[in-house]
């Protein structure tokens, strides 16, 4: 947990010198660029995917498509725009092979729902804390669409063995889930079963807006579906009432062009640092108010913080406020962002309560216990509880040198850094973790400390 010794593979924090400033283009979504490769590779010919995200977890999973006989390649447009293409297959892969994912736990769930589709038998494995969080509900699930999946080693776990030969489909009743990625998995790869899946919320879904947003990219595809209720209205935070029924019928899945707009996940740091420092205005590029991703729920949020959140042109314009202040907030829908508004709730004064968390133990670390461990270590106050968090804001007050543990975690890694901006003499351990969802943290940071 957080330390204070010394640390040669440490990475200091910058402090920010003078308010930030400008547009910023942020990279593409993880959450969409993973979608976007699923369809495509169940599509017949060859998709193009504009502006994926070059970050660890979609490359594993880009190389796992690989391995499973689709061709892919990656290119740079004369402009210097990433493109990625891939030719599917048409709902027929080979198999035979052994794919290690890395950390992803997207990529895992995704692709071991693609391997049911695979000639021959798929193992998919994983490094790290992925090898411990939750396949079990999974794997139960792609057994009643009749699918064969054996875990080899711990229940429940990675590695799993997916025997292939095609996936039958057929209803589904599913009540709470640990995680939404299988459902959103067996939603894309529905299109190319054998009979279509019909899915039954027997209780609200978990991290609602992934599967709405999942439903959306099936649209952009060309994938038909249908549900009892229509989707809430993009860029709402309350949610409302979604759909309890969706119907996926087996289909033919053609190849389209997915632009990917940037990363909602990754703007929400740039945009809590322009909250934090004060006298910063920022433009995020690319992205708008009523986006789908559910972390744009998080950067409205920052208003409940202080910030001033409104459309701009070409973008979404964060400006700092007159102070932080603490805020009570419902994560159910972006539980990704906690990491980041704790941190923020650390420089108010007063208590913030975050609830909806349930999610967050079985994340790529338990990030409960990973906020409240760090945010004590720089002399703040938090408690936590099996899916709620308290923060005791302490305001400007500066602290001691200290060292933050990341716990092989990205979200927290981006978190703490986004506050050293304006909490002096803080360094992070495992600087890397972060090239997980986002290679190019630090050297924007570093430009954000400069107010560039």
């Amino acid at each position: 947990m957080p330390q204070s010794e010394s640390n040669p593979t440490a990475r200091p924090v910058p402090t920010a010198r003078e308010p930030l400033s400008g547009r910023w283009r942020l990279p593409g979504s993880k959450s969409l660029t993973q979608r976007a490769m699923i369809l495509s590779s169940i599509g017949r010919g060859r998709s193009r995917i504009v502006h994926p995200l070059e970050a660890d977890d979609p490359l594993h999973l880009l190389d796992g498509l690989g391995q499973l006989g689709l061709l892919v390649e990656r290119e740079t447009d004369a402009d210097g725009t990433h493109v990625w293409s891939i030719t599917g297959g048409g709902g027929l892969l080979d198999g035979g092979v052994r794919i290690d994912v890395g950390e992803g736990g997207t990529g895992a769930r995704f692709l071991t729902t693609l391997a049911t589709l695979a000639a021959a038998p798929v193992v998919v494995e994983g490094q790290g804390r992925l090898r411990e969080r939750p396949m079990g509900e999974g794997v139960e699930m792609l057994a009643t669409l009749g699918a064969t999946v054996d875990a080899l080693e711990q229940q429940g776990c990675l590695p799993l063995r997916v025997s292939g030969g095609g996936l039958e489909g057929g209803g589904l009743v599913v009540g709470t889930t640990v995680s939404s990625q299988f459902l959103s998995a067996i939603l894309l790869v529905a299109a190319a079963s054998r009979r279509g899946v019909r899915i039954e919320l027997a209780a609200p879904p978990t991290s609602a807006p992934y599967l709405w947003m999942t439903l959306d990219m099936l649209a952009s595809a060309g994938v038909a579906w249908t549900s009892d209720r229509p989707l809430p209205r993009p860029g709402a935070d309350d949610a409302g009432e979604g759909p309890s029924v969706i119907e996926v019928p087996a289909q033919p899945v053609h190849a389209r062009v997915f632009e990917i707009e940037p990363d909602a996940s990754s703007a929400l740091f740039t945009a809590a640092a322009a909250l934090l420092v004060p006298g910063s205005r920022v433009v995020l590029e690319g992205l708008t108010l009523d986006s789908r991703q559910p972390d744009m729920q998080a950067i409205r949020a920052l208003s409940r913080f202080g910030a001033s959140v409104s459309s701009a042109s070409g973008g979404v314009r964060v400006v700092s406020g007159a102070a932080v202040v603490p805020a009570s907030l419902d994560c159910r829908g972006m539980p990704d962002a906690v990491p980041m508004l704790a941190a923020i709730a650390h420089r108010a004064v007063g208590r913030s309560r975050f609830t909806g968390l349930a999610t967050l133990r079985v994340k790529e670390s338990d990030r409960i216990e990973a906020i409240v461990s760090n945010l004590r270590a720089i002399g703040g106050e938090a408690e936590g509880g099996p899916d709620w968090l308290e923060v005791g804001g302490i305001g400007d007050v500066a602290g001691a040198p200290v060292m933050v543990d990341p716990c092989r975690d990205h979200r927290i890694a981006m978190a703490f850094a986004t506050l050293g901006l304006v909490r002096p003499g803080m360094a992070v351990a495992d600087p890397g973790c972060v090239s997980k969802s986002d290679p190019g943290f630090w050297e924007r940071l570093d430009r954000l400390a400069a107010g560039a």
